[in-house]
């Protein structure tokens, strides 16, 4: 869809964030578009699962500043087609500038809504635009950026190397402890990603860790206890990691009933500490299994992040910074109960079954 309009002046207009479906259904993007004396600001937020709030678990993926106003622009040309959100500037003299807002790979519907919304608020404006940056906006434009980076920084994911080693797991944990834990800011506290990450990182290299180690200091959540003759599976996961869910519902369902399975909870990625702290909170082993269990389904029901306890974020934060301590790079990651790391097919049930027979 093509639009011409002839761009005027104005102060700040805030444009509604407009919302769409992430192509493989599971998450969501919203863009941002705010528009002042010719400066165009523009801002695309992603969220993992698609039921969780963008205004709190939503990162900052895309930014961008563009200048579309001047004493010497006539027009301005709006086109969303198959090659991505373009905006053309038409200039006196006939020269002509095409800027792409949005490229091809962001789905149409969302590059629609910001088209619809700029055009919007360049036709409520009226007169001609400054190509000058006056000093308030300016000003806005550098908080802007400072925000972007900011926001960035804190839903970057670090991990680090890997190794073998042992864990206990029993039956029926007691309530789970963490020990000394980073300090957070309020934006990580709010729901961005640990701030053990980038901490865990720089440990990595300085003071890393075997894994029996780690294994034996982690918080855990037992979703069921070996039967006779069964073995243990050791699955560091995290509650946003969609690779972690596919295994969940794909593969774990169908291995050996008698198999053990024990989760350590870690979170790397953007927005899942609160969701980690939520699961370890719960009072018993019992309803921990059954929190962590709804989290990594399709369509978890009934969370109520703010069920959280003292301990739950240390736990979120000790088990972040264990896995990159003792040199582990991805999630999930699979170990038998001796620490063996599985360095097969995921996706296979076989691979898994056979490894675990060894």
């Amino acid at each position: 869809m093509t639009q011409t309009t002839t761009p005027g002046q104005g102060s700040n207009i805030p444009l509604h964030a407009s919302v769409s479906a992430h192509p493989d259904g599971r998450g969501r993007y919203a863009a941002s578009v705010s528009y002042n004396d010719g400066i165009v600001a523009l801002s695309v937020r992603y969220v993992e699962r698609a039921w969780l709030p963008l205004s709190v678990f939503g990162r900052v993926i895309q930014t961008k500043l563009v200048r579309i106003g001047g004493d010497s622009v006539r027009e301005v040309c709006l086109t969303n087609e198959m090659n991505g959100l373009s905006c053309t500037i038409v200039r006196e003299g006939g020269d002509v500038e095409r800027i792409t807002l949005l490229g091809a790979e962001w789905p149409a519907t969302l590059r629609e809504a910001v088209r619809t919304n700029l055009d919007s608020a360049l036709h409520r404006k009226q007169g001609g635009l400054s190509v000058h940056l006056r000093g308030k906006t300016a000003t806005l434009a550098a908080l802007f950026l400072a925000y972007v980076v900011v926001t960035g920084l804190a839903g970057t994911t670090q991990p680090a190397a890997s190794g073998p080693a042992p864990v206990a797991a029993s039956a029926d944990a007691p309530a789970l402890q963490a020990t000394a834990v980073p300090q957070l800011s309020a934006g990580e506290a709010a729901g961005m990603s640990s701030a053990a990450v980038a901490q865990a990182a720089a440990d990595s290299q300085s003071s890393q860790m075997p894994i029996k180690d780690a294994l034996v200091k982690a918080s855990f959540i037992t979703l069921r206890p070996p039967a006779a003759g069964g073995k243990t599976l050791v699955i560091w996961s995290d509650p946003l990691c969609p690779h972690c869910r596919d295994f969940d519902q794909k593969v774990l369902s169908k291995l050996p009933a008698n198999l053990g399975v024990t989760v350590i909870p870690v979170s790397f990625k953007h927005g899942s500490r609160p969701l980690v702290s939520y699961a370890a909170c719960a009072s018993t082993a019992a309803d921990r299994a059954s929190r962590w269990k709804n989290l990594l389904s399709e369509q978890p029901t009934g969370i109520d992040i703010a069920q959280q306890c003292a301990t739950g974020p240390a736990v979120a934060d000790a088990n972040t910074t264990l896995f990159a301590r003792a040199g582990l790079r991805s999630t999930p990651t699979l170990m038998k109960a001796d620490g063996e790391v599985f360095e097969g097919d995921q996706h296979s049930v076989e691979a898994v079954t056979n490894w675990l027979a060894k």
